[in-house]
This record gives C-alpha cells, structure tokens and sequence, in this order.
C-alpha cells in the first residue's frame, strides 16, 4: 500500500540495481550514524545511485581512533560528499547501534564516548583526517546533517547541482522530502516498507523498542537527553583539544 501511495503521489519508480550510469565517481562517505540512510533513501527515488562508504570508520573493525586509514589516494577520481554530524549526536547514535541492534557493547553510554575505538575521539579524527584531505578527490562536497535537518530543499537542490543533476522537478523533490520526513521514516521502517531495498539494514530488531530502529530519533542535539554532567564537560573538552573542522562552534 505504501508502494502503490508512494507511485501515486510523485511517480516514484524503485530501482533495485547497483548504479553504472553518471554517478558512478560520485560517492557518499560519513561516520556511520550520521544520517546518511535518509539521505540514501531521496536520492534513491531521485534515482540517483552513488556510492556510499564509511571510509574504515566501522566500528564492528574495532578500530581505535590513531588506526583510522589516512590515505584517500583512492578518490583521487570521485566527486565525495561527505556527510557531517555533531559528533555528540553521532556517538549517541552509535551507542544505541551498537547495543540495541549489533548487541556488540555492554558498557555504559559513559564508557561508550570515552572508548578510543568508538567514542568521540574517533569521530572527531575522522572528521578532520577528511578535512585535510579534502582536495584529494575531483571535487568535494560538505553536507551538515543539521542543515539537511533544517532546510531539506535547499541542502538537496545544492547537492543536485554539485552533481550536475538540473532537470529534476521541484514539486517531485519537495514531496519525496516530505514523504520521508523522520517521523514517516520510522512508520515505513516499522511497517517493512525498506525491506525490498534494504533487507534488514533498515529494519527494527525490535519493532516494539524504539532503540532498535535503525530510524531511531534523528533528532538535533538529542545527545542532551542521555548525557550526565561530566559526560557533557568531558565532550565539551575534547572538542577543545581535538578541534572539529566540521564543528568548531559547537562548544
């Protein structure tokens, strides 16, 4: 049913295949948790089929933040945009993966954010690893999951241009934003609607634990909610001796 409203409402048409047409040097990369499966999602029924990378940053490689790869000789001939989440959000996020869906972590949320090979550190050297090497691929391009957050058109318009992508048509685009605003994103992740694309990546383990969807919250500065005290001076002080390139005024 949601298929048949999605055809109808803006003539949405899914492709299952893997992309070999004009985006083929375009791909994606973030730190996981920094909301690229909604961005995945648009441009999917844009159909535009990037590639998308989180670049060594997984955290099931148990990978302490001095491992993370530094060479990118490899995009030497892509078009890479790279989506950017505070990394206080992002860690909160990667948190409840980890526990709730991967099951893979048993300690605290304190413990979480100070652990090198998941924790805040890591995200901030990855951040900045990817700023210093921003002029190795073709082109680059920043994307702020708290800008896609607040202007969806605007931040989906400028990367369609970055992608030379200029005859889509508005109305089409302003309605995929609207069907996949977060609140419907977790309805459809609830009710299976991803599973044809996605098979299980976008899909609760629980449907009945919010904290188990892969869709959990989204929400901007949520990290707020989970913090205690210290936890918030200790990030506060980190993001000081590691400056975030992405996000120097955000403490």
């Amino acid at each position: 049913m949601l298929q048949l409203f999605a055809t109808l409402k803006y003539g949405i048409k899914k492709r299952y295949h893997r992309n070999f047409g004009p985006y083929r040097d375009a791909v994606v990369i973030s730190y996981p948790k920094s909301g690229r499966t909604w961005l995945r999602v648009m441009l999917n029924d844009l159909n535009i089929l990037p590639g998308y990378e989180h670049d060594g940053s997984q955290n099931d490689l148990n990978r302490s933040y001095w491992e993370l790869p530094e060479d990118k000789a490899g995009y030497t001939n892509h078009r890479v945009i790279f989506l950017a989440r505070d990394p206080r959000d992002t860690v909160v996020s990667s948190y409840f993966q980890m526990t709730k869906r991967h099951k893979e972590y048993n300690g605290s949320i304190s413990e979480f954010i100070r652990d090198d090979r998941y924790g805040i550190k890591k995200i901030l050297k990855f951040h900045s690893i990817w700023d210093q090497n921003r002029h190795i691929p073709v082109d680059f391009k920043l994307i702020k999951y708290e800008d896609l957050h607040a202007a969806p058109f605007s931040v989906m318009k400028e990367l369609l241009g970055f992608l030379d992508v200029h005859d889509i048509d508005e109305e089409k685009l302003q309605n995929i934003i609207w069907f996949y605003r977060f609140d419907n994103m977790h309805k459809l992740e609830k009710q299976g609607y991803f599973k044809k694309t996605f098979k299980n990546i976008l899909y609760p383990k629980d449907p009945n634990d919010r904290d188990t969807y892969k869709t959990r919250k989204g929400k901007v500065g949520g990290f707020k909610e989970y913090f205690t005290r210290e936890d918030l001076e200790y990030c506060k002080q980190v993001m000081k001796e590691f400056p975030n390139p992405f996000y120097r005024d955000a403490v």
